[in-house]
């Protein structure tokens, strides 16, 4: 599944199928069985949880991934990983 980059959402997310943000969320994240890919347009303010999540974009929010956490040259994180 794709958020496209003119997407704001504000509140929790979650699901159970891979997903791609190039919008905006605020609020958190959690696909916690599934890969979760900021993509270069993505700004992110939330609380993310995920099997394993890609940062291409700017996440602002601690990251809590059970696989790992894959962050990119055009990524930036300004939280908590674990």
């Amino acid at each position: 599944m794709n958020i496209g980059k003119s997407v704001v959402i504000k509140g929790d997310l979650s699901g159970s199928e891979d997903l791609t943000i190039e919008g905006q969320v605020e609020g958190k994240i959690e696909l916690r069985q599934n890969v979760l890919t900021i993509g270069a347009n993505g700004k992110i303010k939330a609380a993310i949880f995920a099997k394993i999540v890609v940062v291409l974009g700017d996440v602002q929010g601690d990251i809590t991934a059970s696989e790992r956490i894959d962050i990119r040259d055009s990524g930036s994180v300004d939280g908590d990983l674990s």
